[in-house]
């Protein structure tokens, strides 16, 4: 028949017969009541199916434990222990028979038996904390007050001194626990007046809990801890807390004693190490008598009498520890060094969660720095260690991207700084996110430039592809951002855009103090140049980016033009469209071709950029036009196209209606329109169009938008 008894708390001893359903928790309707601060009205549930008896959280907001371990169900088996609050049940499934009014005859538990948590102490210091209510009214208390715990002068705690002792003295202790267990077993409450007096202690102890639950400063938390130990151990003479993750890495972080006269705190590397490296908690209940600390040692100069030290310990991990000693002829006990160890494990617990919050804070800042510059995807693997940035570089083979405001400067000669700032961070945010967007990262800043590079630090398929699609819609995005600065009443901003596909070192330059992650070569370089040579809305690509392209640009092949640095005029293209993929079949383009109704030299013409072309037959195509205010009325209406590396040529836009667009401003029309016979035959048809023009002979600072 399946029971199970409580342990420990009020109900201590109560036997329950399980048939299925019972409801565990304070609510005074369960059938099996639990009274402790850490338990929920309805804690948990005992299921029975046939032979098997399952436990199921019910989502409470300390859990459920089984054996120390979190569950949310779990079947149970002989002997399994559940721990709620602090509250400990022990299940069984034996066959004996049930005593006369319910219950069954006790288990026969040894001293050595008592389960874990017998003082209402989530054991290992999972969630739940203390499971102890709270004392009578006026607050807990004890027989004798001691006196208050007064913060000595050196309260950065300098007067740690770690003695070192003979290594065979490392056995030697009159009482040590696992600390990982917390509570030892001959700690079992004798008698009422036991239970009392604990009841008072553990009050105070909760009160330590719910301190380090408010406090953010491992400081103020260990001076508040030290205060309330000196007050819950009356023997206690002196307290002390030592941080480090190993023996030789302890540093003193607070000393608190009753007295100025109490002398310096020291203790035993030797009882440290043993603290430290075995995780036990050790009691010398007479110190001055101990082999340990004979020779002469500070403990008998300082006439300890009796001692408790407790490691740090959270799961396999030791923070540092925490020693109690006194001059008086009271001793610490078991039961004080039981205590004592519970309270180090809820302090090493709030070490574990302020180191991970701080590693949190420094990964977060470090991914939001290297968000700036990558893309999110790689921004993570930097973070997380996949990809190594270290200082020095390798060999990469990518595309590098330069664009720049033509025209800046007398742009801002009649702009406040602030405004300048503010403008420029506008536009930076619309092309930053578009070089993400096709996995590029952005290199540097360098005023109103931005470098970017395709394939580093990590090679990317189609490299060139992304680059040069990427560059095709940062001039459209441009386009709508100037719609913004329009109808804001301000300039307007114009972009030239040059690439270049190559080999380049790629890695972190400078020194140890002052990296920056580039790219250096002469085919990037070359980048720079060619972009010098672009003009307004052109994105201006190399042959080797052309030719990495897979045959899906639309461009103008422009005549060589010289370059610095080169000794032969290199051959240049500009690029005025990209293939797409399409669910519907065809050929479909991302196209940035500028145009305007009314003639685009005319002061009112309406402006605008054809940004998509779906090819529909021999010299027909479906197309998508962007303006920044909406022709009236829609229907037939005469495009100027006036690319400056081609002939102005007019067209008749047969359009159908508006598109919907995601902008604050302007609008987009979808229409036919027939280009045979026009410059855009070759464009689309053949994907090249042969120009007479070079970049020379298209003035940069002067090519209309």
């Amino acid at each position: 028949m399946a029971s199970v008894r409580i342990l420990n708390g009020p109900n201590r001893n109560q036997i329950y017969i399980l048939k299925g359903g019972e409801l565990v928790g304070r609510d005074p309707t369960n059938p099996i009541q639990v009274f402790a601060p850490g338990v929920s009205r309805k804690h948990f549930r005992f299921e029975v199916e046939g032979p098997r008896v399952y436990v199921q959280d019910l989502g409470s907001s300390n859990g459920t434990y089984i054996n120390n371990q979190k569950i949310s169900k779990h079947l149970l088996a002989e002997a399994d222990q559940i721990t709620v609050g602090g509250i400990n049940l022990l299940f069984s499934n034996d066959n004996r028979a049930p005593l006369p009014g319910g219950g069954r005859p006790p288990l026969n538990f040894s001293s050595e038996e008592v389960p874990l948590g017998a003082f209402g102490l989530n054991p290992g210091g999972g969630p739940g904390g203390f499971g102890a209510s709270p004392g009578p009214a006026g607050g807990p208390g004890f027989a004798a007050t001691p006196a208050p715990a007064q913060a000595r002068d050196d309260q950065n705690a300098t007067g740690v001194i770690m003695r070192d002792d003979d290594e065979d003295e490392a056995n030697a202790a009159d009482y040590s626990i696992d600390a990982s267990m917390v509570f030892h077993s001959s700690a079992l409450l004798k008698n009422n007046a036991e239970a009392e007096a604990l009841q008072k202690r553990l009050s105070l102890l909760f009160e330590i809990s719910q301190d380090m639950g408010s406090e953010s400063s491992l400081q103020a938390m260990i001076d508040k801890m030290l205060t309330k130990l000196l007050a819950v151990f009356p023997q206690a003479d002196r307290g002390f807390v030592l941080i480090g993750d190993t023996v030789e890495d302890l540093k003193p972080m607070a000393v608190q004693t009753r007295n100025d006269d109490a002398g310096e705190a020291q203790m035993s590397k030797t009882i440290a190490r043993l603290v430290m490296e075995e995780k036990q908690g050790i009691l010398s209940q007479n110190a001055m008598e101990d082999d340990r600390f004979s020779g002469g040692m500070s403990i008998v100069n300082l006439k300890i009498l009796s001692m408790a030290c407790a490691p740090l310990l959270y799961r396999d991990e030791v923070f540092g520890l925490i020693e109690l000693d006194t001059q008086s002829r009271s001793k610490f006990t078991h039961d004080d060094l039981s205590l004592l160890t519970g309270i180090a494990v809820q302090a090493a617990v709030f070490v574990k969660n302020l180191r991970l919050f701080e590693n949190v804070a420094k990964e977060a800042e470090a991914r939001a720095n290297l968000q700036r510059y990558f893309s999110p995807a790689l921004a993570a693997q930097v973070a997380g260690g996949e990809i190594d940035i270290k200082l020095g570089g390798d060999m990469k083979t990518g595309t590098v991207f330069f664009s720049d405001i033509i025209g800046f400067t007398s742009m801002s000669e009649n702009m406040s700084p602030t405004d300048i700032v503010d403008k420029i961070n506008r536009y930076m945010k619309y092309m930053v996110d578009i070089v993400f967007k096709y996995q590029g990262s952005v290199d540097k800043f360098i005023g109103d430039c931005i470098m970017a590079v395709w394939g580093a630090p990590v090679a990317i398929p189609d490299e060139a592809v992304n680059a040069v699609t990427a560059a095709v819609e940062m001039q459209n995005a441009l386009f709508l951002f100037n719609g913004e600065l329009y109808a804001e009443q301000a300039k307007p901003i114009h972009m030239g855009i040059g690439l270049n596909s190559g080999k380049f070192v790629a890695g972190n330059m400078g020194s140890e103090r002052r990296m920056e992650y580039t790219v250096i070569g002469d085919d990037v370089n070359l980048a720079q140049r060619v972009e010098s040579k672009a003009g307004r809305g052109m994105v201006l690509i190399t042959q080797s980016t052309y030719e990495r392209s897979d045959n899906k640009l639309l461009v103008a092949k422009l005549k060589p033009v010289g370059l610095k640095g080169k000794a032969k005029p290199v051959v240049t293209f500009s690029v005025r469209g990209i293939q797409q993929e399409s669910s519907s079949g065809g050929r479909v383009f991302m196209t940035s071709l500028p145009c305007a109704i009314g003639g685009w030299r005319e002061e009112n013409c309406k402006r605008g950029l054809l940004v998509k072309v779906k090819i529909l037959g021999p010299g027909k195509a479906l197309g998508l036009i962007l303006f920044h205010d909406r022709p009236e009325p829609v229907g037939p209406m005469e495009l100027e196209f006036y690319a400056p590396e081609m002939p102005n040529h007019t067209l008749t836009f047969e359009a159908q209606g508006a598109v919907r667009i995601q902008a604050k401003h302007g609008c987009c029309l979808k229409g036919v329109f027939t280009y045979s016979g026009s410059p855009l035959e070759d464009l689309f048809d053949k994907l090249v169009y042969i120009s007479e023009n070079s970049p020379e002979t298209v003035p940069r600072g002067q090519t209309p938008a």
